[in-house]
């Protein structure tokens, strides 16, 4: 027969043809699981299937997996799009998933070796970093087709561009832009913003470096004055102590710590983009990075595993040269078994993709294709140049491959060939889809599946490539076909690796190794072996709780509200609850860092409403010198009611509870058995809580999120009772004040008559008429804002820089509080390279002035306080007088980084526009405790002898600084409140929190200073005079001067009118000024200063 003949399309009535690839597009909705994609393969192994190719995307089903194209085994079998097909899934098929949506970081390690010179192209590497960044966005936002199909595809790309510079000198902002939708449309301006700003942080890189590399000049010099003059002069003495305090290697960080701190940033960015996407990081890098050591490696990458993020690496610069030197080879093996064990991809170049038609380019098949079979392999672009000579499938000089070849059958040598080894074999007593479900989840990729004794068992192999030089093969064996009711599975466990590897491990009577890293590896090995048998355990534990009655039988007593744990007092009240407390106590204990291996998980962020009135001392010490904390026993009460009545029982009182699920769907009144569970637990500290949801695994996608969404409806449905308030003048911010009274906002002009002659309108005075009854309980958040929260442990010594706390840990601690101040430190170091930051620094009393009250300072902080709570911001934390307060701000993108107006936002905005995204921005706003910045180092011991002052000698101030997000976008859709923020880039939001702050400080200052002074007036008699003698009425006993004080009155007296910012009345003001005994010091009630930083 010719093959003419044999062309033709099969359908539902033939034969079905065995498919050779299968490519899905997985739901737009939520993000699809690894546990939920190798379900879906299992359960149509072997079995014929149909499906329609679609033509357009409205033919997409809205099934959680559409199969959009099938490329058969036989070339000369076609599909017809529109025409129902049959194909059949066998173990041969490779199945590839691809998403609607991805989330990419981009992560740029700008290390000093970049600025070296590349002896391969002659060019500067840094100027590589923009070229392979630009290369790859152009490829990612070409349209393509799946193989099979002429359906074009564009995926909504959400990209984060951060800089990491190892200088801990540089504080520039590391975010280049965050939450961008990029787009053929706007690619090019994008591109040109990000040219622009990685020419700016080149420029501050550089001017840290030269600073670095002049201390580094400076103190070789001292080192040779010291070698040749055991004495050193005083010069040299002040130089030394100046670079004891300023060391070398403080103002670095070692390349170990450089190449974890680039992947932190990449996760910490992808944390903060939609959820939904699949993950990804991309590092620019030139791969001169230091090997960490095995526990920071080994937790970085279960990090990356566990949160299903594909690391790929763009290289630059060459591989391997003849003439490296200064030790700045690349390390090759490590990016590429990171971008292996994640899924990802590694680049040796960066290629330039030009416009061929809708097929797949290389960066599409790294970034959107998912296959099991991509985590044994990889995926490679090697470098197709020939400046360096290099071996393009290794990336090693070309001469290594020529020695490592056989010279007769011209194939490689292997030098070090693995070694297998059986390490154990057990039996487990549940089905193998969980045993998969947990394997997959530990970063564990399926290498072969089989079909034996005559397809009456199935035999998955999986592996996991735990080293470049070790892997652990699990066997997993159990009947075909697949069913809930057999639970029993035998596990097969071969380790394999290197000779010399495996002969360190198995080996216990040799000679211990000396090397400590060879040690610390393979203890690391060790405990990744007894991790398996320890997770397999729990695995048969959780999977066994439906086969027990006992296990889901839930007696009265907890039905009316008693806790099952702790175990002592529950079993005091009910003794038969021994059996349930065996089976729930090893879940409740589990750490939720490592719920996912065995559930699914889910998160809800919400900030609790505060207890009203708020504490006094909240702001300022009280006389034992503690400050009281913001508490919201309310909201948290009403919360955990509803969680209680919400859930089956309560595992911990006011910390987890559980919920059964039936087979059908929020039908507990069922006789039946509940099929699965799932737990929810209440963590961090309020206001700012997370609830924290785990599905057993195999739970269905959707009845998850129906759960996760109808939660959060009734705790949207949470209210709290408030009464009238007492006074309406702070219920409205200035600027909304003047905007509803119908009062012009520049009013510098005015006179104090027009300002009187202003009548309210009508709508201000059904504002103020207004009173609520009832308000929220809680606001849900959409940002984990718990992983950005800016946290103080004592407020920082010097207010005028941001500072690394670390160095503020105060010495002979514990080391368990001291390694808990340093991961603090650690955070807030990554957070303030991150967020975007302001500081302002008030000084409200300055030089010789009268002491003010306490009070008074704190009820001008409570003010602020009482200000930003109606522009919408909610407490976070307190700690030690420090008051985070959060809010999250609606963002809005699109395509082109268009011109906006100041009140719509955008010029030529389309509502109908799908290209436009909407987001949320977290700003958080930080009150510090009033800071008293003392000057009297600078006066000497006689002067203090002879003059006691009585006033402050320095100056107080009251801090405030606010920390915002960095996200791309407008803000829009804000509230009355705070409706100035309209149209606002999030630099623009950090500057608008200080222009309320000028108008209330100026008036809250001076009145306070007015106050203060009038109630000083006796003290400022009894001390102008010093140590002078003085009456017993307080007044000068000593003979005055022309025009000075006299009796304890004031005789120069003088007013005059200050000015007002705009928007509020004209005062009158009195100034005194006192002539003292020395010179002609006066007192006056200066204009407050600012400062930023």
């Amino acid at each position: 027969m010719d093959e003419t003949d044999e062309a033709r399309s099969f359908d539902g009535d033939q034969s079905a043809p065995e498919a050779k690839e299968i490519y899905l597009l997985m739901k737009k909705e939520y993000r699809i699981s690894r546990n939920i994609r190798a379900t879906w393969y299992f359960n149509h192994l072997n079995t014929t299937m149909t499906f329609v190719p679609p033509v357009s995307l409205s033919d997409l089903s809205s099934e959680e997996l559409i199969v959009l194209s099938v490329i058969p085994e036989k070339s000369y079998v076609t599909f017809q799009p529109g025409k129902e097909h049959s194909f059949k899934l066998t173990t041969r098929t490779k199945v590839i998933f691809m998403s609607t949506q991805y989330r990419i970081a981009f992560a740029l390690d700008l290390s000093p070796s970049v600025s070296s010179l590349d002896l391969c192209s002659g060019r500067v590497l840094w100027d590589d970093v923009y070229t392979s960044l630009k290369n790859c966005l152009t490829g990612l936002v070409q349209p393509f087709c799946s193989p099979g199909s002429d359906l074009a595809l564009t995926p909504s790309l959400y990209v984060t561009v951060v800089a990491y510079t190892p200088l801990i000198a540089c504080r520039n902002n590391f975010v280049l832009c965050q939450g961008v939708l990029v787009t053929r449309k706007n690619l090019k301006t994008i591109l040109g913003e990000l040219h622009r700003m990685l020419k700016e942080f080149e420029n501050a890189v550089s001017k840290h470096f030269a600073s670095l590399v002049t201390l580094q000049m400076n103190s070789h010099e001292l080192s040779e004055v010291t070698s040749l003059n055991d004495i050193p002069s005083v010069d040299t003495r002040s130089r030394r102590s100046k670079l004891d305090e300023q060391k070398v290697e403080e103002l670095i960080s070692k390349p170990e710590h450089g190449f974890v701190n680039v992947l932190r940033f990449g996760i910490l960015a992808l944390q903060l983009l939609p959820e939904n996407a699949s993950a990804g990081i991309a590092v620019v890098t030139d791969g001169m990075v230091g090997l960490p050591d095995a526990s920071m490696f080994e937790a970085l990458v279960a990090q990356l595993r566990n949160s299903t993020i594909a690391c790929s690496f763009l290289h630059i610069g060459c591989s391997h040269h003849s003439n490296l030197s200064f030790g700045r080879v690349p390390h090759t093996e490590l990016m590429k078994f990171i971008a292996t064990a994640t899924f990802g991809g590694y680049f040796a170049v960066s290629p330039s993709v030009k416009n061929s038609g809708n097929e797949l380019n290389v960066y599409h098949k790294a970034f959107f294709l998912w296959s099991f079979q991509k985590g044994l392999t990889g995926f490679e672009v090697p470098d197709t140049g020939l400046n360096c000579r290099q071996d393009h499938t290794s990336g090693r000089p070309s001469w290594v491959g020529r020695l490592l070849t056989h010279p007769v059958t011209n194939q490689e040598i292997n030098v070090a060939p693995m070694v297998r080894k059986k390490h154990k074999e057990v039996n487990l007593q549940t089905t193998i889809s969980g045993v998969l479900s947990l394997r997959l989840r530990e970063g564990y990729t399926i290498k072969e599946v089989n079909l034996i004794k005559g397809e009456s068992q199935i035999e998955v192999r999986l592996l996991l490539p735990w080293r470049e030089y070790a892997r652990i093969e699990y066997i997993a064996t159990a009947s075909w076909p697949l069913s809930p009711n057999k639970r029993y599975t035998r596990v097969e466990i071969i380790i394999e690796g290197s000779y010399d590897f495996l002969h360190e491990m198995t080996c216990t009577d040799k000679r211990p190794s000396k090397s400590p890293f060879r040690t610390a590896h393979v203890k690391k090995y060790w405990q990744s072996l007894q991790n398996l048998m320890q997770t397999d355990q729990l695995l048969v534990h959780l999977h066994s709780f439906s086969s027990n009655a006992v296990n889901y039988t839930v007696p009265k007593t907890l039905k009316n509200g008693l806790p099952l744990l702790p175990a002592e007092y529950s079993l005091q009240q009910d003794p038969s609850l021994n059996e349930l407390i065996k089976f729930w106590n090893p879940i409740a204990s589990l750490d939720i860092n490592i719920w996912q291996k065995w559930m699914h998980t889910h998160r809800i962020g919400i900030i609790l409403r505060h207890d009203t009135p708020l504490k006094k001392y909240l702001h300022t010490p009280n006389s034992n010198g503690y400050f009281q904390s913001v508490h919201c026993y309310k909201a948290m009460t009403a919360l955990n009611n509803m969680l209680k009545h919400w859930c089956t029982f309560v595992l911990m009182e006011n910390h987890s509870n559980l919920t059964y699920m039936y087979i059908k769907f929020n039908n507990s009144d069922s006789d039946k058995p509940p099929s699965t569970f799932y737990i929810l637990r209440v963590t961090s500290k309020p206001p700012c809580l997370v609830l924290r949801l785990a599905f057993l695994g195999g739970t269905a996608g959707h009845e998850r999120h129906a759960v996760v969404a109808e939660l959060r409806e009734e705790i949207l449905k949470l209210k709290l009772p408030r009464g009238p308030h007492k006074s309406s003048g702070l219920r409205l911010s200035l600027e909304r004040r003047k905007q509803v009274q119908g009062i012009p906002l520049d009013l510098t002009n005015q006179k104090e008559d027009d300002l009187s002659s202003a009548k309210p309108s009508k709508m201000s005075t059904q504002l103020n008429r207004k009173q609520t009854t009832e308000v929220k309980c809680c606001v849900v958040l959409s940002k984990p804002v718990e992983k950005i929260l800016i946290r103080y442990e004592r407020v920082p010594h010097d207010l005028s820089v941001v500072d690394d706390p670390a160095r503020e840990i105060p010495r002979h601690t514990s080391d368990a509080a001291e390694k808990a101040s340093r991961s603090v430190a650690a955070m807030f170091n990554t957070m303030s390279r991150y967020l975007y930051h302001r500081r302002w620094i008030w000084s409200i009393q300055h030089g010789r002035v009268p002491l003010m009250p306490t009070p008074m300072v704190g009820r001008m902080l409570s003010t602020l306080a009482k200000i930003r709570t109606q522009e919408g911001f909610h407490f976070a934390l307190t700690t030690i007088g420090i008051v985070n307060m959060v809010l999250e701000v609606e963002m809005k993108s699109d395509n082109s980084f268009i011109k906006r107006t100041p009140r719509l936002g955008y010029e030529g905005e389309d509502e109908n526009d799908e290209s436009h995204t909407s987001s949320t921005c977290v700003v958080q706003y930080i009150l510090f405790p009033p800071n008293a910045k003392n000057t009297r180092g600078s006066i000497s011991e006689d002067e203090m002898e002879e003059c006691e002052l009585a006033e402050s000698d320095g100056e107080l101030q009251i801090v405030t600084e606010c920390w915002v997000e960095p996200q791309h976008g407008l803000s829009v859709n804000n509230p009355l409140e705070r409706k100035h923020l309209n149209g606002l880039t999030y630099q623009e939001i950090a500057s608008s929190a200080s222009e309320i702050e000028i108008i209330l400080n100026s008036m809250t200052g001076t009145h306070a200073n007015v106050v203060s002074f009038i109630g000083h007036e006796t003290q400022l008699a009894k001390t102008c005079w010093g140590k002078r003698k003085r009456n017993r009425d307080g007044t000068c006993a000593q003979c005055c001067l022309s025009g000075t004080c006299a009796c304890g009155m004031c005789k120069d007296f003088r007013a005059r009118s200050l000015p007002v910012p705009p928007g509020l009345a004209l005062v009158r003001v009195a100034h005194k000024i006192h002539h003292f005994e020395r010179g002609c010091c006066q007192y006056r009630l200066t204009g407050l200063r600012a400062g930023g930083t």
